[in-house]
């Protein structure tokens, strides 16, 4: 019984440490005008494999803004809850961004899985291994992106986060109607910007 309380407090914890480590986007208002300032939304749905093994803790992709050099998280799965398939709908300023890593934890243990692009493992493995840490931890690797504009709304598909090589595909017309639900901006004339 007193390990289970322990373990307890610690993903709640670790909970609101996810939740606080950095600064995350902004979910969209149901009040926002879009064109009211310098920011895009983009919208879409991400899939993790952790499941229950997450202890509820939040999830995230950390993106850097290349203009700016802005990092912000996009959480990718919220606090408490264990669904495979997870949907986003947030603001975001204008600029080019890039992927730099996924990070969650999958009960205690922490996981970073930096978002080298790659077209499959072998070319993953091989940039690896002519890599040294520093380069990888400092982002010196082959990046995922997408161009935002402001004053748009983009769809930016499915995010199927797969440990060492994830996948984004273009699933809008398979989705539209969950992603209606989940971001009311969404339109079958909205951008799609699948990161590249």
């Amino acid at each position: 019984m007193k390990t289970r309380i322990l373990k307890l407090a610690y993903f709640l914890l670790l909970a609101s440490f996810l939740s606080s480590c950095s600064m995350s986007f902004k979910e969209v208002e149901n009040s926002y005008k879009i064109g009211s300032d310098n920011n895009a939304i983009i919208y879409g749905k991400s899939i993790q494999y952790i499941g229950f093994g997450s202890g509820g803790t939040q999830q995230f992709v950390q993106l850097r803004n290349v203009n700016t050099q802005e990092i912000k998280n996009l959480i990718v799965k919220s606090t408490w809850t264990t669904s495979k398939e997870n949907y986003f709908c947030v603001l975001v300023p204008n600029g080019y961004w890039e992927l730099l890593f996924y990070f969650y934890s999958d009960g205690f243990n922490l996981t970073t899985h930096y978002l080298i692009k790659a077209n499959d493992i072998k070319e993953l493995e091989d940039f690896l291994k002519g890599s040294d840490k520093e380069s990888i931890q400092n982002y010196k690797y082959p990046k995922y992106g997408f161009q935002i504009e402001s004053g748009t709304i983009n769809y930016l598909g499915t995010w199927d986060l797969k440990p060492r090589l994830p996948e984004f595909r273009d699933d809008f017309e398979k989705d539209f109607s969950i992603l209606q639900k989940k971001c009311k901006w969404a339109t079958k004339a909205d951008s799609k910007l699948i990161p590249q």
